[in-house]
This record gives C-alpha cells, sequence and structure tokens, in this order.
C-alpha cells in the first residue's frame, strides 16, 4: 500500500485507474478525478505500461485519457489503455473479485489485451483462492472472458447496472398491481423465478434502488441519450418509478 504515486507507477507494470465518478446536477459523470488521476499519471510513465480503466465512465473517456497522455508520451510504445470494467457488490467485493461472473478487456491494442488476459489467467482457471469463514471457495468452469473493444467494455457496465435498475422499477409496478388486485408478490416472483429466461435476482420488492451505482449510471446512460439526441423513454420510467 502507498500513498506515493510516483514509486508506485514506476515500479507496475500495469495502472489500474479507479477513481469516483460520481454523478453532476445534469446528470453526466463527473471525470474530474480521472482528469486529475491521469495528469499526475504522465509525469512518471517511464516505460511502457497498461493504463487500465476500472472507473465506470461514459463512451469517449479513453479519448480523454489518451489525450491528456499522449501530449508527452507515445501510444503503443510507452502505454496502451483498456476499459476493464468492475462488477463488485457491496459487501461482496473480495469474492466477486475472485469468483467473478465474467472479465471484461476493452482494448484496441492485442499487447495491451493480451496483458491483461496474463493477469487475470489464475482468476479465469480458478488457481487462486479467498477464505469465507474458513471455506475455500471454487468455480466448476474457467470464467468467461469478454474481449471486445473500449466502447463496448464501457457500454457493457452502464448497460448491466440499467438492466438491474430497469428489474427492481418492473418488479415495483408490479407489487403496486398485486396490491390492488389481492395477489401475493412473493408467490408471483416465485413463480416467475422458476423460469430460467428470468429467475429471481433483483426481484425483490421494496423502498426501490439506492446505493452509489444503480441510479448514478442511469442516469449517465439516460444523459448520453440526450446528448446523442437519442431520448431513452424506457430508462426514464425506470427512474421515475423508483423515484
Amino acid at each position: 500500500f502507498s500513498t506515493d504515486l510516483g514509486p508506485a507507477v514506476t515500479s507496475s507494470d500495469i495502472v489500474f485507474i479507479a477513481v469516483g465518478t460520481p454523478s453532476r446536477d445534469d446528470g453526466q459523470a463527473d471525470l474530474s478525478q480521472v482528469i486529475q488521476v491521469t495528469e499526475e499519471l504522465v509525469k512518471h510513465v517511464d516505460r511502457y505500461k497498461v493504463i487500465a480503466i476500472k472507473s465506470t465512465v461514459p463512451v469517449g473517456t479513453v479519448e480523454l485519457v489518451r489525450g491528456i497522455l499522449a501530449r508527452e508520451k507515445l501510444e503503443g510504445e510507452d502505454f496502451d489503455i483498456v476499459a476493464n470494467p468492475e462488477f463488485l457488490r457491496e459487501g461482496k467485493g473480495l469474492f466477486d473479485f475472485f469468483y467473478p461472473d465474467r472479465i471484461v478487456i476493452g482494448a484496441c491494442s492485442p499487447r495491451a489485451q493480451a496483458v491483461l488476459r496474463d493477469l487475470y489467467e489464475p482468476i479465469v482457471q480458478g488457481r487462486v483462492s479467498w477464505q469465507d469463514e474458513g471455506q475455500s471457495m471454487t468455480r466448476p468452469t474457467p470464467v468467461p472472458v469478454v474481449e471486445t473493444d473500449p466502447a463496448s467494455a464501457q457500454m457493457i457496465k452502464y448497460a448491466s447496472n440499467a438492466f438491474l435498475a430497469t428489474r427492481i422499477s418492473f418488479i415495483n409496478e408490479v407489487a403496486s398491481l398485486c396490491e390492488r388486485v389481492g395477489a401475493d408478490i412473493t408467490e408471483v416472483v416465485r413463480g416467475m423465478g422458476y423460469d430460467p429466461r428470468i429467475g429471481d435476482s433483483y426481484l425483490q420488492p421494496g423502498l426501490g434502488f439506492g446505493g452509489p451505482c444503480l441510479e448514478k449510471d442511469l442516469r449517465a446512460l439516460i444523459r448520453i441519450g440526450e446528448d446523442g439526441d437519442s431520448q431513452p423513454p424506457l430508462f426514464t420510467a425506470v427512474l421515475e418509478r423508483n423515484e
């Protein structure tokens, strides 16, 4: 552990940007921390390094980071950028890190892609373990690795969170209808959950979604659509239902 960026970067082959991207008042992701850390990072890139963006950032951020680094460094020789979104649940971060559902690597550079693939190989093959209450957790099959372009990698994260948010608003809407007709929402969810196309995850009715991720990412996705002159009515309805 270190709070000294310089020595940490110079001794590393891969640098992960994993800073906060809170929601601004207009719904856009605040990229100020990403920009700040990149401007500091460029001072210490002394040889080829892979810069992996873990933070949830909108499409176009890779170009933003690339532009800052390219002021003094040469892409492909001094650095390459990879979009490598995280999918960690609150309270389950360690478990989800060692036993992920999938690993997403978005890169234009085959060299950078190979570096990340090599880094994650022990996790993909289940050769690392984490003890939970004295019991070792294992995965029966290799972890799927999605190798794609940076824009698609970033959209995978946004789309995943938007879908989870949609499920929550959906089941809360169904719960309201159940109250009107005298149906038991618990039984409805149980009956739906047996359908393998649906499952029962994120179908628990309640106050709605909160926390730092789902609402923030949904608002950012809505803003991405609005900035591209494409109104996303479904996502807007999901947010309105949650509120």
